[in-house]
C-alpha cells in the first residue's frame, strides 16, 4: 500500500541541483492541481525548526504538498564526517528527528538525496549561478564535498534514521535537470498517494 504524500524534502551538496528540482516539481505539482508551498532549509537547528513550525501551520490549513529545499541529512553527515561522537549527534538533533519522525507517519514524508560524482559539475554550477546573481561563487572543498556524498549514500544505515526512508538519487554529470526531475517524480508515484500524482504526465 502507497503511503500518503504531504512533505517533500530535497536535499544534497552544493550545486547539485536542489533548487532547480524543487522549482520544477512544484510547477509539476502545480500542473496537476496539487497546493503546494516551497520553504528553504538554511542548513542550521534554527532554520529546520522554523521549517518544521511552518510545515505544522501548513498543513493544518490546506490540503496540499510542502517542498523543503535541504533537510536535516546534510547537516547530519557533516558533523558525522567531522567526527563528532555518535552520542552527540543524537542527542544534538533529537528533536529535529523526532518533529521528522511524526510528520513522516503522521503526514507522509519523501526524503529525496541527490547525489553526484562529477563535482567539476557543482562547481561550474555554483560559479554560473554566482555570475547570474553577480554574486561571489562559494568556495567548494572537494575533499570534503566528496565525504558529504559518499555518506549522503548510505544514509538509510545510520542507527538514528532507522525510522525515516531516505531515497537516493544518484545524478549524472551530464543528465539534464528534467531527466533527474523525471526521477524525482517516478518514485513518489511508486511510493506515495497524493492527490493527482497518478495522471497521464510523464508517462
Amino acid at each position: 500500500m502507497k503511503k500518503k504524500l504531504n512533505i517533500i524534502n530535497i536535499d544534497g551538496p552544493q550545486g547539485v541541483g536542489k533548487s532547480s528540482q524543487v522549482a520544477l516539481l512544484k510547477n509539476y505539482l502545480d500542473s496537476i492541481g496539487v497546493k503546494c508551498k516551497v520553504l528553504k532549509l538554511q542548513g542550521n537547528i534554527p532554520s529546520a525548526i522554523d521549517c518544521i513550525h511552518q510545515t505544522y501551520k501548513f498543513l493544518e490549513e490546506a490540503d496540499g504538498v510542502l517542498i523543503t529545499d535541504g533537510s536535516i541529512a546534510e547537516m547530519i553527515q557533516i558533523d558525522i564526517n567531522s567526527g563528532i561522537p555518535y552520542l552527540e549527534i543524537q542527542e544534538k538533533y533529537r528533536e529535529v528527528l523526532h518533529h521528522y519522525e511524526v510528520m513522516y507517519y503522521a503526514y507522509g514524508m519523501a526524503n529525496i538525496l541527490l547525489t553526484i560524482d562529477d563535482l567539476e559539475v557543482c562547481k561550474q554550477r555554483i560559479e554560473k549561478r554566482a555570475k547570474l546573481f553577480k554574486n561571489e561563487p562559494d568556495f567548494i572543498d572537494k575533499k570534503l564535498e566528496k565525504e558529504l556524498i559518499d555518506g549522503l549514500k548510505i544514509f538509510n544505515n545510520y542507527m538514528f534514521t532507522n525510522n525515516l526512508k531516505f531515497h537516493v538519487i544518484e545524478t549524472e554529470s551530464g543528465e539534464k535537470m528534467l531527466d533527474v526531475h523525471k526521477k524525482i517524480v517516478s518514485i513518489l508515484k511508486e511510493n506515495y498517494q497524493v492527490k493527482s500524482l497518478h495522471s497521464e504526465a510523464y508517462k
